[in-house]
């Protein structure tokens, strides 16, 4: 019937179709293939992960994100760099110092902060010089770095040691007999916020002192929001009417934050010129705007306080646990600042001191990652990463791995600060990655010397004056915007004797 309506020529024409149609789906499904291995060729090796949230039930919703990344480094970074999802997020992660080189070169331009960085501190405090990227930062950077060379920190130590002082004061009472043992968790972070506000205006809070202060509290606010904004796996704080059912965390303590910074601007003594703002005002050329001047110190006061507490209350915890090196530690401190550091040249004198420091930061980085993004298309690993592709930097894991790392030993699982020293009392070489831990390249934390100096000071004063009974055998790590203890770091203190000092001496 069909060659009767059609005719033969139809008929064959009709025949032919089939096969033209397997012929173009074959081409097709070669097309498809050879595309999808160019793709697959861009990619790394990907971690496991489950449809739509990728890698988030192994995360912990990001609590357990630096464990989690360093672990599967381990696994699958063999070529150096590896992915994995996250809520339909690409991420990139560098394990190789190689490459970590070749991608820290490329900032700021190239390579930036990564966009959850970007959505979540400058709109609660506005911008600075810790969250401008490009040109912006550039700008930044050379109006603020006078206030953090070496000249102007020298100038804040006085601030430092005194603020350091009241600590010390403060633990006298948790070593007198039958005192509860001391919470580190908790006053650390008053310490460092009270060091950071005197810094920066010269003036005392009253936050450890008094336990509190409205600065602190507001900053404490302050951070909490952006650690939950920060591990959001969606912008929920953007909807409209989020604020208005208890969805924008931290929108109402921004402001008030930024209140609290105006009314510190104008208690600053007249005539003083050792506080950070000053240096920042009698800087030449440029000058930063009101507004600017309030994110950048914002964003300071944020970014210093945090940090510096969670590595004290790391190195405490671990000190704790070895008593023959807290009597060396003194011993040390009782040699070459027998009646406590009063200078930075002592506090440079104590080696030990340092590389118990330096340890702490080794094992125990409050910033074991750094988290950025591609604007540009760039290589990484003879592979095209595309703009817009989310980069994590390993830098805790690359110190600890990389081949120079054996100049510190076979046992880098271990807490041992004396790797650090050679037989002379030099310093091991290991730059530039003995300092990784505040970064690399044009990009690195400019507050690296002040917190040297409160880490080291706090360490130095403490353990001269006390003995830290044993903790917990081990602490676990908790990530948010940085990585702290999973719990509080509490210790019973007992007063140190001369002849204990004498002990660590002989």
């Amino acid at each position: 019937m069909a060659s009767a309506i059609l005719g033969a020529g139809a008929m064959e024409c009709v025949a032919r179709r089939p096969r033209a149609a397997l012929a173009v789906a074959g081409l097709g499904l070669l097309l498809g293939m050879r595309a999808l291995r160019r793709s697959l060729a861009g990619r790394f090796r990907q971690v496991p992960g489950w449809p739509l949230v990728g890698v988030l039930p192994q995360v912990d919703g990001g609590k357990r994100l630096a464990q989690c990344m360093e672990k599967w480094a381990s696994e699958l970074g063999q070529e150096g760099a590896y992915e994995f999802s996250l809520m339909g997020t690409r991420y990139v992660v560098v394990c190789d110092w190689e490459l970590g080189k070749q991608v820290f070169g490329q900032r700021p331009l190239n390579v930036t902060r990564n966009e959850a960085f970007e959505h979540v501190m400058p709109p609660l405090v506005g911008d600075g010089a810790f969250s401008a990227e490009g040109e912006k930062w550039k700008r930044h950077r050379k109006i603020t770095s006078p206030a953090f060379n070496s000249t102007a920190v020298r100038g804040y130590f006085p601030a430092v040691r005194e603020t350091v002082g009241l600590l010390v004061e403060l633990l006298e009472a948790g070593a007198a007999d039958g005192a509860p043992p001391t919470n580190f968790s908790r006053l650390l972070p008053l310490l460092s916020m009270e060091v950071v506000v005197k810094v920066v205006f010269g003036q005392e809070s009253g936050a450890l002192r008094h336990g509190q202060s409205v600065v602190t509290d507001l900053l404490f606010e302050v951070f909490a929001a952006i650690q939950e904004r920060y591990l959001a796996p969606v912008p929920y704080w953007l909807l409209p009417g989020a604020s208005l059912v208890g969805l924008g965390a931290g929108s109402g303590a921004a402001p008030r934050l930024k209140e609290e910074i105006r009314r510190l601007l104008a208690g600053i003594p007249e005539g003083d010129t050792s506080c950070l703002v000053t240096r920042l005002a009698e800087a030449e050329g440029d000058k930063l705007s009101r507004q600017e001047v309030e994110g950048n110190l914002s964003q300071f006061l944020l970014a210093a306080s945090e940090t510096t507490s969670s590595a004290l209350a790391f190195a405490f915890h671990h000190l704790s646990l070895q008593p023959e090196l807290q009597q060396q530690v003194a011993a040390e401190v009782a040699e070459k600042a027998p009646g406590g550091v009063q200078s930075q040249d002592q506090l440079a004198s104590l080696k030990l001191v340092k590389a118990v420091w330096m340890e702490t930061l080794r094992l125990r980085s409050p910033g074991p990652m750094l988290a950025l993004s591609t604007a540009v298309p760039i290589e990484i690993a003879g592979r095209t990463v595309a703009a817009g592709v989310n980069i994590f930097v390993l830098t805790r894991y690359i110190q600890n791995h990389t081949p120079e790392a054996k100049v510190l030993g076979e046992d880098l699982g271990e807490f041992r600060p004396s790797r650090w020293l050679s037989a002379n009392e030099r310093f091991v070489e290991f730059a530039t990655l003995d300092t990784i831990a505040f970064g690399h390249g044009v990009r690195k934390c400019p507050g690296q010397r002040l917190a040297e100096d409160e880490g080291v000071l706090v360490i130095a004063e403490v353990l001269r004056r006390f003995q830290l009974e044993k903790g917990a055998d081990s602490l676990a790590e908790i990530s948010a915007f940085a990585q702290s203890p999973a719990e509080d770091v509490v210790l019973k203190l007992s007063r140190r004797t001369a002849e204990a000092g004498a002990r660590g001496r002989a």
